[in-house]
């Protein structure tokens, strides 16, 4: 105020030269926080409290401390190709390095880890498991189904686990163990999985308190991540770890919504990181079939030739236009071409048709 005019006075003060203006001159003194915003505005809604003949009531919008707060740089192809990839996934060393340390601290916590690796479930769901969360599945004996509520979306989530599963088979093995290990020592089944007791009131361990414990144990066996700092564990991390192993897995997007238990495919896509990594190993590990040739009909006067397995080319290279991006256009049937066809997608169209007929 005292910058702007030579004689001020509340009746100067109104909403575009807080939102805007005062804004602006924080910003270019490179404040940082809110509290250089929100006090002075608060004190201004006290004032007109106080003292609605002198001082205005302003409805302010807080929001605005938010403008400016990114800078706008010019986008050009140099800086899309400098910017690094930002992932929010738990590197896989560090997981790798606290898996190998798990079994030297006390439980619940090693099940803890290997339920979020396993589920991907969120911090405070993984934690607040029931004692009956997982059940026999009345439809099918090779599973087990992990049965938990989702208090963000506030619904329930259902999670099949495959007894012959190495992964699952661990995880089943652990919670059994921690169901024997709470009727143990509290007589009788309870609440809660992982439960706390105040007293007579039971509640479940919080998040805090486990990554807190694990944060101890990557200190003390010097646990770093790529950037060579210590590693500072938290659970959301390993959820997406999950999403991001099962988007290297090969797993569409639709099964990544329902392991996460997210609501829309976009929100799942949120979670898958390293996409770079992801095109860089579609691309490696893309493989090749044999090459299909199609006689000339008009020299041979005879129908396209089969492979071993009785397809012809121009119905492999039908197939592939699946793979094709769109706008790719169909070759003259008449005429001769060499393409190389996968043979695996061959193979599985031609089974579903058989299974479906």
């Amino acid at each position: 105020m005292h910058e702007r005019f030579s004689d001020p006075n509340p009746a100067q003060i109104n909403r575009v030269l807080i939102e805007d203006d005062f804004v602006a001159w924080g910003r270019a003194r490179g404040l940082r926080g809110h509290n250089w915003f929100f006090d002075p505005v608060t004190m201004l809604h006290a004032a007109a409290r106080q003292h609605p003949d002198t001082w205005p009531a302003l409805s302010i919008d807080l929001r605005a401390i938010r403008r400016g707060r990114m800078e706008r740089n010019t986008i050009t192809t140099q800086n899309l190709l400098d910017r690094p990839e930002r992932s929010r996934a738990m590197p896989h060393g560090v997981v790798e390095q606290i898996a190998r340390h798990l079994q030297q601290i006390e439980a619940p916590f090693p099940l803890l880890f290997r339920t979020a690796l396993t589920v991907g479930a969120r911090a405070e769901d993984l934690h607040a498991l029931t004692f009956d969360a997982l059940r026999p599945d009345p439809h099918d004996d090779r599973f087990l189904l992990l049965h938990f509520w989702q208090n963000k979306v506030r619904r329930w989530n259902t999670k099949p686990l495959l007894k012959v599963d190495p992964l699952h088979r661990e995880l089943i093995h652990g919670i059994e163990a921690q169901r024997q290990a709470v009727v143990e020592r509290y007589g009788a089944p309870t609440k809660y999985l992982f439960p706390v007791f105040n007293g007579k009131m039971e509640g479940f361990c919080t998040p805090a308190w486990s990554a807190q414990r694990l944060r101890l144990m990557c200190a003390e066996h010097d646990i770093r991540g790529e950037d060579d700092q210590p590693h500072r564990f938290n659970w959301h991390s390993l959820r997406h770890y999950r999403g991001t192993q099962m988007a290297q897995q090969g797993q569409d997007i639709l099964a990544i919504m329902l392991e996460l238990g997210h609501v829309s495919p976009d929100m799942a896509m949120t979670y898958v990181n390293r996409r770079l990594d992801l095109r860089k190993k579609a691309l490696l590990e893309k493989r090749g079939g044999q090459f299909f040739r199609e006689q000339d009909r008009a020299s041979a006067g005879s129908e396209p030739t089969a492979d071993a397995d009785g397809c012809t080319a121009w119905q492999g290279l039908k197939l592939m236009l699946q793979l094709q991006p769109a706008g790719v256009a169909l070759p003259n049937r008449d005429q001769p071409f060499d393409r190389r066809l996968d043979e695996e997608r061959v193979r599985e169209h031609r089974e579903a048709e058989q299974h479906a007929r």
